[in-house]
């Protein structure tokens, strides 16, 4: 089996405080040599956490790892503002009514807010964020001084529960698990809207993105060559796990090489999938992802 193919799979990432999600990938390439690496699910330089990374050919296959749910840990600082939406910004002045709400907030306050944000919900992204408007990230119009109409996301809110209450620091402890695309920071400074304080992130942790877990995961400054690094890769065929599994054979590689459909036979499928989306694993390397309808697939994706 080729080179490339053996470098093809998933890191785990745990990121670090400091580092953009764009540092992560390029301290990778740069261990391995490798160019082609990308990343899921942004996370803001002072956010740390599951940051999984896919190297190689791997890179083909994000599309259809499923990454939707997130989990992460956060803390909410009531009574202060910024522009950013969490304590790395410009902190803004508190009202008079904020003062007063605070002074009165109380731990059942806080629970029956967090009630509001269960379920589907719109929601307002940070300008201060990577979603681009006309080609360019909103961070950048911010950074430039210039007033851009941010319009809101459909968003959902599977769970969101209050760990800890610190009344003296007026500091909320959140765990929330949430759909790709959902904004801690939003959710923070929405949350102190409600309650009338006024709210923002001091903390942020992603503990699960999709079916990469932090207990998982490591930390780039723990890893010091390529060596170490390539043992804790993932290969692909232990991470599309939501998809159907066919055995292919030899024939099959020289075939699809060439980007032709397959007849394939039943007891080559090891794992169904509903939706028809298989992959062929071979010598165990992943070297399509394709659909399958009435035992011919067809390839999408050939990572050979």
């Amino acid at each position: 089996m080729n080179d490339t193919l053996t470098k093809a799979g998933v890191l785990v990432i745990n990121k670090e405080q400091g580092f953009t999600s764009h540092d992560c990938v390029n301290i990778v390439r740069r261990l391995t040599g490798i160019k082609k690496a990308g990343h899921t699910g942004t996370l803001d330089p002072e956010a740390t956490g599951v940051l999984p990374v896919f190297l190689g050919k791997a890179t083909r296959a994000i599309q259809y790892v499923d990454d939707n749910l997130k989990t992460y840990l956060c803390k909410m600082q009531l009574g202060k503002r910024s522009d950013t939406f969490d304590i790395w910004g410009e902190i803004q002045p508190k009202t008079s009514k904020e003062e007063a709400a605070l002074k009165e907030i109380k731990r059942e306050d806080i629970e029956k807010a967090l009630k509001h944000f269960l379920g589907d919900i719109k929601q307002v992204p940070p300008i201060y964020s990577s979603i681009k408007k006309k080609g360019k990230p909103l961070y950048k119009y911010a950074r430039a001084g210039i007033e851009v109409e941010v319009p809101p996301r459909n968003v959902r809110i599977d769970k969101i529960k209050l760990l800890d209450y610190d009344d003296n620091k007026k500091e909320a402890t959140l765990r929330v698990q949430c759909s790709k695309g959902t904004y801690i920071r939003s959710l923070c400074n929405d949350m102190g809207n409600l309650l009338e304080t006024g709210g923002l992130m001091s903390y942020l942790v992603r503990e699960a993105n999709g079916q990469f877990k932090l207990v998982d995961s490591f930390k780039l400054s723990e890893i010091n060559n390529e060596q170490e690094l390539l043992k804790r890769m993932i290969p692909l065929n232990k991470v599309l796990l939501n998809l159907g599994t066919i055995m292919g054979t030899k024939d099959d590689f020289e075939a699809l090489k060439d980007g032709k459909a397959l007849t394939i036979k039943e007891n080559s499928i090891i794992r169904t999938n509903e939706e028809g989306i298989y992959f062929i694993e071979y010598e165990n390397n992943v070297i399509s992802i394709g659909k399958l309808t009435d035992l011919t697939f067809k390839p999408d994706k050939v990572l050979i």
